[in-house]
C-alpha cells in the first residue's frame, strides 16, 4: 500500500505541479523500527512506555483523553550541528575549556548583538 500511495503522489506532483519525486531521496520505512531522516533531523516513534502516563494527565486536569500509545520525537544529532559550524567557521572548539561537557568545548566565532 505504501508504494501505491508513492507512486500515486509522484504521478500527482509530475501531473499537476511538475515536478519529479527524487527517487534517491524518497525512502519508504516503517517509524515503528527505522528513523527517518529529513533535513538532517532524526523522525522516530516511541512507545507508550516513554510518553506521559494518561491516567496521571486525566486525575491532574480531570479532562478525559482518548490515551495515546505513542509519541513522535525528532531528534537533532548535536555532534554533527556542532561539526558543521565548526567546518563552516562558525564556531572554534576551544582546547582550555573542560572536555567533559559537549556544549562547553565550542564557542561562537562571532556574536551580534
Amino acid at each position: 500500500m505504501a508504494k501505491q500511495v508513492k507512486d500515486e503522489v509522484s504521478q500527482f506532483l509530475q501531473s499537476k505541479l511538475n515536478l519529479v519525486l527524487s527517487e534517491d531521496k524518497t525512502k519508504i520505512t516503517h517509524i515503528v523500527e527505522d528513523k527517518v531522516n529529513y533535513l538532517g533531523f532524526q523522525i522516530s516513534r516511541r512507545s507508550r512506555l516513554y510518553t506521559e502516563s494518561q491516567l496521571s494527565l486525566v486525575q491532574s486536569t480531570g479532562v478525559i483523553r482518548r490515551p495515546s500509545y505513542t509519541s513522535m520525537v525528532i531528534e537533532a544529532p548535536i555532534e554533527k550541528l556542532i561539526s558543521k559550524l565548526v567546518n563552516h567557521g562558525f564556531a572554534i572548539i576551544d582546547p582550555n575549556i573542560d572536555k567533559k561537557t559537549e556544549f562547553g568545548k565550542v564557542t561562537p566565532k562571532a556574536v551580534t548583538k
